[in-house]
């Protein structure tokens, strides 16, 4: 794809004229190989360049996450932008630029505390309105109850058929032990609070958070939305906290349901907030596990991909002990 393209493509989405002036990749950035920054020989609702992703066939999630979770969420602070087009094989997702400073990056002391606020926000607001059938090839991530007891049942099939976690010290122990937390999960998951239909983005953690300070205060803006769909309330805040230490994660979990009370979502009590976190951190680590053991079959990130395995069952006996002491 060239500037002309481009400026085509951009031109018959906003219904303008818009000339592109040059093109930047963006290697490895919003969670997918092909995302280019585009440069704009006249400023665009406010913006002097957007951000092009693009979306394979076959990965159409995200695609419907900006079409009905994103766009109309934030509509203000995009303007007309967070446009899809479909061409042949796939989509170009086309966003504000916000710059590439991430909440893993940022030095902003308040930009954790915003991103618990901003989910917040994101869940308590109405539910889309969704067509009774996508458009083809569009679809949403299935964490509900049933989504999740299938992902755990062909993860536990996987996972047995996998050599290399066996090889790992205490690998046989390790798998036999994730079936036995799998099956416990099964039946506790009719306990998690407030249900499974939230908006979700699936995969909240800082390097998919841009943080934009350009104004002066601190901005939250989430990419990479491939994992998007409905699901249980304490999904995201678990993953955005899950990493930090206990002080600052009490902090930042603290801030996500004093927004929910201050935008009036229905109130939780201390002990439901205790078991929807534990039950959800144990369903977080067991598919974590899954995903790594993958990574680690098929030699993605060889080096560091033990240590976190071996953290993630950590976190997974935590998880159990805390799900089944409440």
């Amino acid at each position: 794809m060239d500037i002309a393209y481009f400026s085509t493509v951009l031109s018959l989405l906003a219904d303008r004229t818009i000339d592109v002036t040059a093109l930047e990749a963006i290697p490895g950035g919003y969670g997918s190989p092909r995302v280019d920054r585009i440069r704009l020989a006249r400023p665009f609702c406010g913006h002097s360049s957007v951000v092009a992703k693009y979306v394979p066939a076959g990965a159409g999630g995200e695609v419907s996450a900006y079409r009905w979770f994103v766009s109309p969420f934030v509509g203000e602070e995009f303007g007309p932008l967070a446009m899809v087009h479909a061409e042949e094989g796939g989509w170009w997702i086309f966003l504000p630029d916000f710059g590439d400073e991430t909440l893993d990056t940022t030095s902003a002391p308040a930009a954790w505390r915003e991103a618990a606020r901003w989910i917040a926000r994101f869940q308590a607001a109405p539910l889309p309105s969704l067509p009774a059938r996508l458009p083809r090839g569009e679809r949403f991530l299935s964490w509900s109850r049933r989504g999740i007891v299938r992902r755990l049942r062909e993860g536990g099939r996987r996972l047995e058929r996998f050599e290399k976690i066996v090889d790992l010290p205490g690998g046989e122990t390790m798998v036999r032990r994730w079936g036995n937390r799998a099956a416990f999960l099964r039946t506790v998951l009719p306990r998690v609070p407030g249900g499974f239909e939230r908006p979700l983005h699936g995969d909240y953690k800082g390097k998919n958070l841009l943080v934009d300070r350009s104004a002066g205060d601190v901005r939250i803006h989430p990419v990479d939305w491939a994992n998007a769909g409905f699901g249980p309330l304490f999904l995201d805040i678990h993953t955005l906290a899950r990493d930090l230490p206990p002080g600052e994660r009490e902090d930042v979990v603290g801030a996500f349901f004093d927004e929910r009370t201050d935008v009036g979502s229905t109130l939780l009590s201390r002990d439901e907030v205790s078991l929807g976190m534990a039950i959800v951190a144990l369903m977080n680590s067991l598919l974590s596990i899954v995903v790594l053991a993958d990574y680690l079959e098929r030699g993605v990130d060889e080096t560091g991909t033990p240590f976190t395995l071996a953290r993630r069952f950590e976190e997974m006996e935590g998880a159990f002990a805390a799900a089944a002491a409440l």
